[in-house]
C-alpha cells in the first residue's frame, strides 16, 4: 500500500485478502486505545410482539419481527415470476454469502447515473405476434446491467472479495413478445425493481474494498477501488465516478434495507454492529433483560445499549402513541353525525327505487370509481381531503366508512387499527397498505391540487386559520390582500387576518419628507409630476435598480435647470447595472439625475443628499417600520473545503520567507451577520424572512409599506438575491441531514466529453428532485439559483417556508433556534459541476462546468441577477456544446470571466460602507433596542 505521507505517483497496492470472518471484529479507525461510542442520535427502540429491539442508526416505521433466509439454492429467485419486495425488509443475518442483501436501497434512484436508463419511459409496441418493448431501451438497460456486473467482477477479483450468491442470475425479465400490454408493463417494473440487487451487491463489494485498503484512514484521498478501476481503462469514467455519488458506492444515508443481528451470542462470521453502522446500513438487535444484564458486565456490549430517553419511549408506563382527544376527532364526529341525520331524513322520504339503490349499495359497496375522502392530520387539525390516488382496499374494515347516501368513502388510519390478518391479506394480493393519515408541510404539487378542492391548506401553512370540517368548495387564492378576508365553508364563516403590515404598525412620514415632497416608489416605478402638475407613474428599470441597491430617491418636481444628458453618456451606467434602459428614460430629466447619482457612487463620493436616502438629512429610510423590526444574529459561515495537504500539514512544501514586512491579511471570517425581519404577532406567515447583508436588509426596508413578507420573499427569489426563511422552534434538531452527493473524481489528463456533461446534468437534476435541496439552491441566489432554474426548479417551492424534520439545518438563537433549508458544501459543488482532478493522492485540481458559489460571491458585486449575468450563463451553456475546444474551468479562470468593472466594484464597496455606517448609527440612536 502506498504510504500516505509520500507524495509520489500512485503505486498499485498489494492486496491482503480480507476474510469474511474478520468483519465480526471490524471497527472504524480511531485514535487511542478505546473505541468511541456509537452515534445513536438517529436511533430508536422498537417493541415488536412484546420483544424489545434497538437500532442505533435507524428510526423508520414499519419494522416487523425478523425473518430468516437460508443460504442454499432455495434462495435463488426467478426474475420472470418472483418480485424483489420479499427482500425489502430487514432479515436476521445468517450467512456471509447474503450479507449484500442488507445493502439494497429502500428507494432505487433511477434518475441519477448510471441508472438513468431505468428511469426512461419504455415504449410498448404491438404487432401481429403480440406486444413487445422498444429494442433500443431494452438494449440500454441490458448494457447498464452488463457494465455493473463487470465492475463488480473486477472489484471482487482485484480485492479478492469472498464469494457471494446473487439471488437472481439477471435483473431483466424481458421476452420477445407478450400476450398483453399489462404483462409487458409488469415485466418492465419487475426488471427495474430487481436492479436493487445489483446496487446492494455493488455497495457491499465497495465496502469490502474500502476496508481491505483502509480507505477510512485517508478520507481526503480518492478511494483505492476508484483508482484501480480508473487505471484499468475498461470502464467509463462517468460510470466509475457515478458509483461514489449514488447508493452504488456512496454511503450518504441510511436508506438501505438493513439487518437484524444477534449481539448476545453472535455467529462466527456475523459482521459487527460497527461494520453496518460505519457504512450507514440500518442494524437492529434485541435488547432485552439478558442483553441489558450482560451489557453491565461487558463494556463492548454495553456500548451498544440504547440511550435512556430512547428506551423510555417504549416503557410500559408510557403511552407510545397518545390516544387522540375528542377535540381532534371532533370534525369527523360532527361530519358523521350530519351524514347520519341526512340518512334518516332520506329514508323517510325515499321512493322504492331509491330504497332499492341504497340497500344494494350498503350490501355491496363499490370500491372503485367512487369518491374517496381521506381524513388527515394536518399539523394537529383533522381535515377531510379529496383523494384521487388512495385505494379503499388499502384501509382495513375499521379504517373505512361507506356513505351510501352520497356513494362515497371516508377513510383514515385514525378511525381504527389495521388487523394483522388484514395486513397479511393485502400483502398476499399485492395491495399497498395505506400510509398513516398525516400530512406535513412538505407536500407535492398534486397533493396541493387535491387539498385545494375542499380546504384552505395553503393558508394553513402560511399560519392562517383553516376550517375544520365540511367538504364545501373553497377557492384558494395566493396573493396580497389589503384587509381581512372572509370565506364560507361548510356553512360557517371564517375570517383570515390580512396578509400585509397593519397600518397601525407604520409610523407616519416625517414633516421633512412631506415638505420636500418625496415620491412613494412602487416596486418598479415612481410618480413624477408633469408640467401641468399632474402626477404620472413612470416605470424605469434603472430607477428601480438604483433605488433598491443604492437608495436613489426621485423628487416629485424637477428643477427647471436640469438638462437632458446626451445618449452616449449613459452607456457606462447601463453596462455597469446590466439594464438595457429605454429611450424615454434617456430623454427624461430623471435619467440625468440617475446618471449623476451613479457617477458619484462609482467615485466613492456621497451623492446629492436630497436624492439619497442614506444621507443624514433624509429621514425616509430611518422612518421605515421594517428597519425597526430587523434584528441581527451571528451565524457560522459555510466551511472551507479541506485539501489533502491540510490533513497532512507536514507534507506541505516549505515556502521561502517573504522579505516584505507589511501587515498580513486577516484570517477568513468564521461567522457572518444575518438580519432577521420579525413582525412578531403581526406576522402573516409562520416563518421569518432573513438576509445576509446590510445592503440587502436596507433593500427590504425600501419596499412600499403594504408589501407582505410573502411578497418580499417572492421578489428576492425571483431576482436571484440571497435570502433565507427561518422557522422558529423551541429545541435544536437531533442532527444535520446527511449529504446526498459526492464530488466526482477524474484522473489527471482526462478530456471531458459530451457524456461527462450529460452525467453532470443527470446528477444535478436528480439532486434537485429533493424539495429541500431545491429550496436551498433557490434561496442561495446567484449562480446556484440560476443552475436550479436551469433544471426547472420552481420558485413557488420557497413560498411555504422550511419544514422541521429530525435532521435539519438550524441556527441557534436566544429563545430556541431557527430551522432553515440548507445545503452541504458538497451538494452545492455538485450542482455547479465541480470535479476533482487528481495528479497524486495529495494533489488535486478543481474544475467545474459553472463558477462555484464562493467564486461567484467574491467576484459578482451586484446582489441581484442581471442581464449581463444571463448573457454570461447562456454563453457558457453554448460553449459546452463544443467540448473538443472547451473544457471545464478552474476557479481562477472563472473569476477572470465574471469579474465586474472597476466602477461597479468601487460602487459596491462604497454602498456597503455607507449602509453599514447607516445601520450602526441607527442602532446607536435607538440604544440597545436596535439590535435586540
Amino acid at each position: 500500500m502506498a504510504n500516505p505521507s509520500n507524495p509520489l505517483p500512485w503505486i498499485e497496492p498489494i492486496i491482503d485478502p480480507l476474510p469474511d470472518v474478520s468483519l465480526s471484529t471490524f471497527k472504524p479507525h480511531y485514535a487511542g486505545t478505546t473505541a468511541p461510542p456509537l452515534d445513536k442520535s438517529n436511533g430508536r427502540v422498537y417493541k415488536i410482539d412484546g420483544n424489545i429491539y434497538y437500532s442505533p442508526n435507524c428510526s423508520r416505521d414499519g419494522i416487523r419481527e425478523p425473518t430468516f433466509y437460508a443460504s442454499s439454492s432455495a434462495l435463488v429467485r426467478d426474475p420472470y415470476v418472483d418480485k424483489v419486495k420479499e427482500f425489502m425488509k430487514p432479515f436476521t443475518w445468517c450467512s456471509s454469502r447474503t450479507t449484500y442483501l442488507v445493502f439494497m436501497p429502500t428507494f432505487l434512484d433511477m434518475y441519477s447515473p448510471p441508472l438513468t436508463a431505468l428511469g426512461r419511459n419504455l415504449p410498448i409496441r404491438r404487432s401481429s405476434r403480440g406486444f413487445f418493448l422498444d429494442a433500443e431501451q431494452v438494449l440500454s438497460m441490458t448494457r447498464t446491467e452488463f457494465e455493473l456486473l463487470n465492475i463488480i467482477e473486477d472489484i471482487a477479483e482485484f480485492f479478492q472479495v469472498h464469494d457471494t450468491g446473487p439471488v437472481v442470475p439477471t435483473a431483466l425479465s424481458f421476452e420477445m413478445f407478450f400476450e398483453s400490454r399489462k404483462l409487458a408493463q409488469n415485466a418492465v417494473e419487475r426488471s427495474r425493481d430487481w436492479f436493487a440487487v445489483w446496487v446492494g451487491l455493488m455497495a457491499y463489494h465497495v465496502a469490502i474494498a474500502e476496508i481491505t485498503t483502509k480507505d477510512d484512514q485517508r478520507p481526503d484521498e480518492p478511494p483505492t477501488w476508484w483508482r484501480v478501476l480508473s487505471r484499468k481503462g475498461s470502464h467509463s469514467p462517468d460510470m466509475i465516478s457515478s458509483l461514489r455519488m449514488t447508493a452504488l458506492g456512496g454511503f450518504h444515508n441510511c436508506d438501505r434495507v438493513g439487518t437484524f443481528l444477534d449481539v448476545l451470542d453472535p455467529p462466527a462470521r456475523q459482521p459487527s454492529v460497527d461494520f453496518f453502522h460505519h457504512f450507514k446500513v440500518p442494524v437492529f438487535y434485541a435488547w432485552g433483560t439478558a442483553e441489558a444484564v450482560m451489557g453491565l458486565k461487558n463494556p463492548e456490549l454495553g456500548r451498544l445499549a440504547p440511550l435512556p430517553e430512547q428506551l423510555q419511549a417504549v416503557a410500559s408506563y408510557l403511552i407510545i402513541e397518545p390516544s387522540l382527544s375528542g377535540d381532534f376527532m371532533e370534525p369527523w364526529l360532527k361530519h358523521k353525525e350530519r351524514v347520519k341525520e341526512r340518512r334518516l331524513k332520506r329514508i323517510k322520504t325515499e321512493t322504492e327505487k331509491q330504497r332499492s339503490i341504497r340497500l344494494n349499495r350498503e350490501a355491496n359497496p363499490r370500491t372503485s370509481k367512487v369518491p374517496i375522502y381521506v381524513w388527515q392530520n394536518l399539523v394537529g387539525i383533522l381535515v377531510c381531503c379529496p383523494s384521487d390516488e388512495d385505494s379503499v382496499l388499502g384501509y382495513g374494515e375499521n379504517q373505512r366508512v361507506y356513505n351510501s347516501i352520497d356513494n362515497e368513502w371516508d377513510c383514515s388510519t385514525y378511525f381504527g387499527e389495521l388487523g394483522e390478518d388484514e395486513a397479511a391479506a393485502m400483502e398476499e394480493v399485492d395491495i399497498m397498505v395505506a400510509e398513516p393519515s398525516c400530512v406535513g408541510f412538505d407536500m407535492q404539487e398534486s397533493l396541493y391540487r387535491n387539498l385545494g378542492k375542499g380546504l384552505d391548506d395553503l393558508h394553513r401553512e402560511m399560519g392562517l386559520d383553516v376550517p375544520l370540517g365540511g367538504k364545501g368548495s373553497v377557492n384558494v387564492e395566493v396573493g396580497t390582500s389589503v384587509g381581512p378576508s372572509s370565506k364560507v365553508a361548510g356553512g360557517r364563516k371564517f375570517i383570515t387576518p390580512p396578509s400585509v403590515i397593519p397600518k397601525g404598525a407604520m409610523r407616519p412620514s416625517s414633516s421633512l419628507i412631506r415638505t420636500t415632497g418625496w415620491s412613494c416608489p412602487t416596486n418598479s416605478g415612481t410618480f413624477i409630476a408633469d408640467k401641468y402638475g399632474q402626477y404620472q407613474l413612470h416605470e424605469f428599470e434603472m430607477v428601480d435598480l438604483l433605488l433598491r441597491f443604492a437608495g436613489f430617491r426621485v423628487p416629485l418636481r424637477f428643477p427647471s435647470s436640469i438638462m437632458v444628458s446626451p445618449r452616449s453618456s449613459f452607456d457606462s451606467m447601463t453596462r455597469d447595472l446590466g439594464s438595457l434602459g429605454d429611450e424615454s428614460f434617456f430623454q427624461s430629466p430623471v435619467g440625468t439625475l440617475a446618471l449623476d447619482f451613479w457617477n458619484d457612487i462609482c467615485n466613492a463620493s456621497p451623492p446629492n443628499a436630497a436624492f439619497w436616502d442614506l444621507s443624514a438629512v433624509n429621514q425616509k429610510l430611518r422612518e421605515s417600520a421594517r428597519l425597526r423590526l430587523f434584528r441581527s444574529l451571528e451565524v457560522p459561515t459555510i466551511g472551507r473545503e479541506l485539501e489533502p495537504s491540510d490533513v497532512f500539514p507536514e507534507l506541505k512544501k516549505p515556502k521561502k520567507p517573504r522579505e516584505t514586512t507589511g501587515p498580513r491579511p486577516p484570517p477568513p471570517a468564521t461567522h457572518e451577520t444575518m438580519f432577521i425581519l420579525d413582525f412578531g404577532s403581526f406576522s402573516t406567515v409562520p416563518w421569518r424572512f432573513a438576509v445576509f447583508g446590510v445592503v440587502e436588509m436596507l433593500m427590504v426596508c425600501r419596499f412600499p409599506p403594504d408589501v407582505s413578507e410573502q411578497d418580499i420573499l417572492q421578489d428576492f427569489v425571483s431576482r436571484g438575491i440571497t435570502c433565507q426563511t427561518l422557522l422558529p422552534v423551541n429545541s435544536l434538531p437531533i442532527q444535520l441531514p446527511p449529504p446526498l452527493a459526492s464530488v466526482p473524481l477524474r484522473l489527471s489528463g482526462h478530456m471531458f466529453t459530451e457524456a461527462d456533461y450529460r452525467a453532470y446534468e443527470d446528477h444535478a437534476r436528480a439532486l434537485l428532485l429533493n424539495p429541500h435541496i431545491a429550496r436551498a439552491a433557490l434561496l442561495a441566489g446567484g449562480i446556484l439559483w440560476r443552475v436550479a432554474l436551469k433544471f426547472s426548479a420552481s420558485i413557488s417551492l420557497v413560498t411555504n417556508g422550511p419544514v422541521r424534520q429530525e435532521a435539519s439545518f438550524s441556527y441557534p438563537a436566544a429563545n430556541g433556534c431557527y430551522v432553515h433549508d440548507g445545503l452541504h458544501l458538497e451538494e452545492a459543488n455538485v450542482l455547479c459541476g465541480l470535479y476533482y482532478i487528481y495528479k497524486t493522492p495529495l494533489h488535486r485540481e478543481k474544475v467545474s462546468w459553472f463558477p462555484l458559489c464562493s467564486t461567484w460571491k467574491a467576484k459578482a458585486s451586484l446582489p441581484s441577477w442581471s442581464e449581463p449575468h444571463e448573457r454570461f450563463f447562456d454563453k457558457t451553456e453554448e460553449k459546452w456544446k463544443d467540448l473538443e475546444h472547451n473544457q471545464p474551468l478552474s476557479a481562477s479562470r472563472w473569476g477572470a470571466l465574471i469579474t465586474q468593472a472597476s466602477s461597479v466594484r468601487r460602487a459596491d464597496r462604497f454602498i456597503v460602507e455607507q449602509s453599514t455606517s447607516f445601520w450602526d448609527a441607527f442602532r446607536r440612536s435607538r440604544g440597545s433596542s436596535g439590535s435586540r
